[in-house]
């Protein structure tokens, strides 16, 4: 659909599945993470809203639990 957007990372070493998070930006103050487990490293995330900014982050996930967050620095416009 047009209100959707493909995450991709790059496979992480050890890890079994991702965690995908987004939220609406911006809003330093209070993060409201939406958050998608996902065993894959690439996921298609619909039904956003159009003229809104989103801010995106994935960390992988194995036997030692969760890594760390990656940059929060991709932002999308619909």
């Amino acid at each position: 659909s047009s209100n959707s957007v493909t995450l991709k990372c790059k496979k992480l070493r050890g890890a079994d599945s991702y965690i995908y998070q987004y939220t609406i930006t911006p809003n330093p103050e209070v993060d409201n993470w939406i958050s998608i487990t996902h065993n894959s490293c690439r996921l298609t995330i619909n039904d956003l809203t159009p003229g809104v900014q989103y801010k995106f982050r994935v960390c992988g996930v194995g036997a030692k639990g969760a890594g760390q967050w990656s940059s929060a620095n991709c932002y999308v416009n619909f």
